[in-house]
């Protein structure tokens, strides 16, 4: 197999399991809310960081595929 094919075959699994990691972090979010707020209702960095990285590393991945 060629060199192509074995970063084709990275960034296809890269992709698929960000996509799985952003929707177990979801859903962790919907099962454990008070633990990602602060005392006025807004968004810890860290959770925000996350659910926004992780999407959008996935849309990445698959234009590198």
């Amino acid at each position: 197999m060629s060199a192509a094919a074995y970063a084709w075959l990275f960034f296809r699994y890269a992709r698929w399991l960000l996509w799985l990691a952003a929707i177990a972090y979801s859903i962790e979010f919907v099962v454990h809310r008070p633990r990602h707020l602060d005392m006025f209702g807004h968004l810890y960095l860290t959770t925000e960081f996350w659910m926004f990285m992780l999407p959008l590393a996935a849309v990445f991945a698959g234009f590198f595929e």
